[in-house]
């Protein structure tokens, strides 16, 4: 795409990996340019296995403007999401509240039908406190998508334990995930991060 800015740290460089070992690569430093709703799109190339906008490529996407919904769910190597802080320095009642009138938009990529799956994955931290997520729309998690369409999703939080801002920061990274799937492959998805210096969050901000 032709329409990003580029992050204060463009690209990381790591050492050779053994087949099937990970690393972690970062970090990675930005400033948002959209205040409660930041989206990252991630690319990683390798010698033996190039991302399709990778210049050596020599492919379209390397050359020109590529739409995402063609970049992403077509190259493993590619991956966008969405990253977005809500509540987590306040009483159980503001991270619920933020989620009642939250939504995001599920798209079928494909030029056929697809069979759409949402997946709500919660962090250990709020599923051991008995907290869920509840999908209002239509279908809830799975539905059927025609060429093209889309859905509005709309996510709600169950609450369960209360907690505080310092139990937050003490676990680390705490983060409610939802992965969107066309017919098995991850076209989409966002990422709700608990700020433990975040006390509440207008219904506005979806």
């Amino acid at each position: 795409p032709d329409d990003w800015s580029p992050m204060t740290t463009t690209s990381r460089t790591i050492a050779s990996l053994a087949p099937g070992a990970q690393t972690e690569v970062g970090p990675f430093e930005w400033h948002p340019h959209v205040v409660g709703h930041e989206c990252m799109f991630m690319g990683a190339s390798a010698p033996g296995d190039r991302a399709n906008n990778d210049p050596v490529t020599g492919l379209p996407a390397a050359s020109g403007p590529t739409p995402l919904w063609r970049l992403v769910p077509c190259d493993n190597n590619l991956g966008l999401r969405a990253i977005i802080p809500v509540p987590g320095g306040g009483h159980r009642h503001h991270l619920v509240e933020a989620f009642r009138e939250r939504r995001f938009w599920a798209n079928n990529p494909f030029p056929r039908t697809a069979k759409m799956e949402i997946r709500a994955v919660l962090p250990p931290f709020l599923a051991t406190r008995g907290w869920a997520v509840h999908l209002a729309n239509p279908g809830g998690g799975s539905f059927s998508l025609g060429p093209r369409d889309t859905r509005e999703i709309r996510p709600r939080l169950v609450g369960g334990q209360d907690f505080n801002a310092l139990e937050v920061q003490a676990a680390g990274r705490v983060a409610i995930e939802f992965v969107v799937l066309a017919d098995a492959l991850v076209v989409g998805g966002l990422t709700y991060v608990l700020d433990p210096d975040l006390k509440e969050i207008g219904r506005a901000h979806v």
